[in-house]
């Protein structure tokens, strides 16, 4: 078995025998909770673990999208422990974050992400689903405020002057963020990024894994999530109007009409703030040790931070008027 670790959990990848013939494959992939106590503890109060599980239950088979075939699916009530067997997507590759893609595969991924979220718009069971509407925007508020906190007082002098100024306009506007999770809704991914997504060799297929983050919302925050993570500052700037126009044109072949262009820029606008939100939260949480995290969180940052500014965000009304 050979093991991949990151922030959130473990994976392995197993090879078994079988004592008679059998129509199973050879390799698996097995998920788990990360091992770190301190870790483990935070993203399970957050339910991360255990809303990939319900997703593979409830959700898995309803899926436009080329997701991995889940074998078993296991939750303890009691501890919060789970265990995910997947299928092992063969000669598939796994995108990097800090390398970044081309624009043709952006717009796979993109094209991607407009097939879930049309299926999704609108459906009955994002309203019946309770864990994929659970937010408490109090204790989004509150884990905010004490990550902010905590970085400033630590680490002020050594922080950007730009992360300053969008890290406390930010603090002042935490409310609005909570309109990502208003109607026009569909089911988002949540976490869409290129270590989330799995290309085929030649670049025409896709397929898209870890669902813990799943919910209920706007389809544009996957695509800012997107942009403003997955590629380089000098791409994206270049690509971003195309590939959010082509977006928006894949939603309106669909037929969907209740969501304007302007309604979706502006929604795109306050996703970025919620990408610094989430950076905030993982630095002020202090978890992040291993050298290649780091550099993946100082990447990603250095990218939001020329995102906020080139949209002008504190610029723009508050977002909790």
């Amino acid at each position: 078995a050979s093991q991949t670790s990151g922030i959130i959990g473990h994976t392995l990848r197993l090879r078994l025998g079988y004592s008679q013939g059998s129509d199973l494959p050879l390799t698996f992939i097995a998920k788990f909770p990360t091992l770190q106590v301190e870790r483990r503890a935070y993203f399970q109060s957050l339910g991360m673990y255990a809303r990939e599980v319900i997703f593979y239950r409830e959700l898995a088979d309803q899926m436009p999208l080329n997701i991995p075939r889940c074998y078993l699916a296991l939750l303890d009530q009691d501890s919060g422990d789970t265990f995910l067997l997947l299928e092992e997507v063969e000669s598939a590759q796994v995108g990097d974050r800090v390398a970044g893609c081309t624009v043709e595969r952006a717009a796979l991924a993109l094209d991607a992400a407009a097939q879930l979220h049309i299926a999704w718009w609108g459906h009955p069971t994002l309203d019946s689903a309770r864990w994929l509407n659970r937010h408490d925007q109090a204790a989004f508020e509150a884990r905010f405020h004490k990550s902010w906190l905590q970085l400033r007082s630590a680490a002020q002098a050594s922080l950007p002057v730009e992360f300053l100024r969008y890290g406390n306009l930010l603090s002042e506007n935490l409310g609005g963020l909570a309109r990502l999770w208003q109607e026009p809704a569909t089911l988002i991914h949540r976490d869409y990024n290129l270590d989330n997504l799995l290309f085929t060799a030649d670049s025409k297929r896709l397929f898209v894994i870890d669902w813990q983050l799943a919910r209920r919302g706007k389809g544009v925050f996957d695509v800012a999530m997107f942009l403003c993570w997955n590629l380089p500052i000098s791409l994206r700037r270049e690509s971003e109007a195309y590939l959010l126009a082509r977006y928006l044109q894949s939603l309106r072949q669909a037929g969907i009409r209740d969501y304007s262009d302007e309604a979706c820029l502006a929604d795109y606008r306050l996703a970025l703030q919620e990408c610094l939100a989430r950076i905030i939260a993982i630095m002020g949480a202090g978890m992040i040790t291993e050298a290649h995290l780091q550099l993946l969180l100082d990447t990603i940052l250095r990218r939001t931070l020329a995102a906020l500014q080139d949209h002008e965000v504190d610029k723009m009304p508050s977002a909790s008027q």
